[in-house]
């Protein structure tokens, strides 16, 4: 388990970890990591001396050649686990929000494309005695009738409701997923982002 900030921070970064992984669970020299990354040996040789000097990296030998000697690189440890728990809170955000920033740019652009094309539903002004209401009236399709969900906000459940429904949005999800590589020639291409959280105090 990995708990040093510094190896945390390293396995964490794409760029950094992408230095590292040449040398997972096996040897390798400088010239081929480097070949493998992508890069320079001179930046690989940047990259070896910082992951050695925060443990996670090793010499285990040097090969005798004319001039200097080959070194020969391994990671000290054959797998590394990283608990979330062990990363900074904006470190974590900042990787969440990589990976769901791109997908949820997407859902918002597909939704406003449907409640542009959509002349049926909007807001609804009205009075009622002395005040006004305003009403959402928000599509459950899209303009060719294709089915549409969009809802978002804070629900009350018990824990027990909440622990069913996060097993059968699991469950769900998992089928949806082995169904995307067979070709299923009724298929369509759906954005989905489902996210079921215990609203912190």
């Amino acid at each position: 388990m990995v708990t040093d900030p510094q190896q945390v921070q390293a396995l964490g970064d794409p760029v950094a970890r992408s230095f590292f992984l040449p040398f997972l669970g096996r040897e390798n020299r400088i010239a081929e990591a480097a070949a493998e990354v992508g890069c320079s040996v001179n930046a690989m040789l940047y990259r070896v001396r910082r992951l050695v000097d925060i443990g996670l990296l090793e010499l285990v030998r040097e090969e005798p050649r004319a001039g200097r000697p080959v070194k020969v690189y391994r990671s000290v440890h054959p797998a590394y686990f990283v608990p979330f728990a062990a990363a900074e809170p904006g470190f974590l955000r900042q990787r969440v929000g990589a990976h769901t920033g791109p997908r949820r740019n997407e859902l918002l652009d597909a939704y406003v494309e449907v409640l542009r094309r959509d002349q049926q539903h909007g807001r609804l002004f009205r009075r009622s005695g002395k005040r006004v209401e305003t009403v959402q009236r928000l599509p459950d399709t899209d303009s060719t009738g294709q089915p549409v969900v969009w809802a978002e906000g804070a629900v009350l459940l018990t824990d027990e409701e909440a622990a069913k429904l996060a097993a059968k949005l699991r469950r769900w999800y998992a089928k949806a997923e082995r169904r995307s590589g067979t070709g299923d020639a009724n298929a369509r291409p759906y954005l989905l982002h489902t996210a079921l959280l215990p609203r912190p105090e």
